[in-house]
C-alpha cells in the first residue's frame, strides 16, 4: 500500500468505492431544497437533499472547500450513498452569499454560520455527521472549538493547516489593494494559482473555482483568516474526529495530516490512497462509511483512548495510521 500519499491507486480503495456506491449528483440536487439561511451580516445558501431511498444511519452535513459553489462539488455530492441524508452549506466567502458591506470574514463567524444552518435543517447535536474538505474543514474544526457544532463525529478531508494563498498576497497585495483592483488581478491570480499544477481534474478545479469566484470577499476572508492555524485551534477540539487523506497535489501537502491528527485531541488520521481524480469519490465514500456504521450510542466520554473516542468503520480500518 502506498503510504506517501502520492495518489496512486489502490485496490483496497477500488474495494471499498465497491463496498460504498454513490447514489447520483443530478439525482441529489433535484430531490433537494435550497434554504436561504438567515445569518449575522445576511443570508447564505444551503440545501438539504433526502435519501434517495429509505435513509439510516447519520444525516451527513457537509461544509465545502474554498470559494466554489455547488455545481464545482457535485461529484462530492454524488457519491454520498443513497440511504445517507445530505445537508450542504456554503460559506460566506462565497458568490452565492448576500451580504452586508461591514460583513466579518473571521472564521468565527463562518462556523457560527454553519451553526445557524444546522439549527434551520433541525439537525440535533451528537445525531449528525460533520464532514469537511480542504477549507471546510477547518471551519469544521473552528465550529467544534468553539461548541457551536456539536455532531457525532467530524470526519476532516485533507483540512486546511492555513489559508492556501501564497504568503505574498496576503501579507503585500490583499491589504493594499482595493476590491475592484483585486477583482482585476484575477488572470494574475489564476496564472499563480494553475503553475505547476500537473493533475488535470486539479488544474480544472482551480480554473472553474477561481472564474466563478466572487474577488471582493476572497479579499475580506483572506485578510481576516491570513493568521489563522488549525494546529492551534484543533487543540480545543473535544468528540470524535478522523483525518482523512487520499493524494497529495499543490494545495494539498499528504505530509501534514499526521501533524495535524496529532494536534487534535482523541483523533484519528487514515490514509486511502487514491488518484487525483478519484479525490471527491472518496471524500463522499469515506462519509457515507461513518454515516452507516457509527455507533449508536451517545457521544464518549473524556478521558478515553484515541480508538474508544474515534472508531473507524470496519471498511476502513486497514488505512488507519494514526
Amino acid at each position: 500500500m502506498d503510504r506517501g500519499g502520492s495518489g496512486v491507486h489502490c485496490s483496497h480503495a477500488s474495494g471499498f468505492f465497491d463496498r460504498y456506491p454513490g447514489g447520483g449528483g443530478p439525482s441529489r440536487l433535484a430531490r433537494g431544497v435550497r434554504r436561504s439561511i438567515p445569518v449575522r451580516d445576511g443570508t447564505i445558501s444551503a440545501y438539504a437533499m433526502p435519501a434517495l431511498r429509505e435513509s439510516r444511519g447519520l444525516p451527513v452535513l457537509y461544509v465545502p472547500g474554498w470559494g466554489g459553489t455547488i455545481d464545482g462539488f457535485m461529484d462530492v455530492i454524488g457519491s454520498v450513498g443513497e440511504a445517507v441524508d445530505l445537508f450542504y452549506v456554503e460559506t460566506r466567502e462565497k458568490r452565492s452569499s448576500e451580504l452586508a458591506s461591514h460583513a466579518r470574514f473571521t472564521m468565527g463567524r463562518i462556523a457560527e454560520d454553519v451553526g445557524r444552518a444546522v439549527r434551520c435543517f433541525g439537525l440535533p447535536d451528537d445525531r449528525y455527521l460533520l464532514l469537511g474538505s480542504s477549507y471546510g474543514a477547518a471551519v469544521a474544526v473552528q465550529g467544534v472549538a468553539d461548541r457551536v457544532l456539536r455532531p457525532a463525529v467530524t470526519v476532516l478531508y485533507d483540512p486546511m493547516p492555513r489559508l492556501w494563498l501564497p504568503k505574498w498576497v496576503l501579507r503585500y497585495v490583499a491589504p493594499l489593494a482595493s476590491p475592484r483592483v483585486v477583482a482585476a488581478l484575477r488572470p494574475a491570480l489564476k496564472r499563480i494559482v494553475l503553475a505547476g499544477m500537473r493533475e488535470r481534474t486539479q488544474r480544472q478545479r482551480a480554473a472553474r473555482f477561481i472564474d466563478a469566484a466572487d474577488m471582493g470577499k476572497w479579499r475580506a476572508a483572506a485578510l481576516a483568516l491570513r493568521d489563522w492555524d488549525i494546529c492551534r485551534v484543533g487543540l480545543r477540539v473535544d468528540g470524535p474526529a478522523v483525518i482523512v487523506n487520499g493524494c497529495t497535489d499543490r494545495f494539498h501537502d499528504a505530509s501534514i495530516y499526521p501533524r495535524i491528527a496529532a494536534a487534535i485531541p482523541g483523533s484519528r488520521f487514515l490514509r486511502v490512497p487514491v488518484r487525483e481524480d478519484e479525490r471527491e469519490r472518496l471524500i463522499g465514500a469515506v462519509a457515507t462509511a461513518f454515516a452507516l456504521d457509527w455507533p449508536a450510542s451517545d457521544r464518549v466520554g473524556a478521558g478515553q483512548t484515541a480508538c474508544d473516542r474515534s472508531p473507524v468503520p470496519p471498511a476502513l480500518r486497514g488505512f488507519v495510521e494514526v
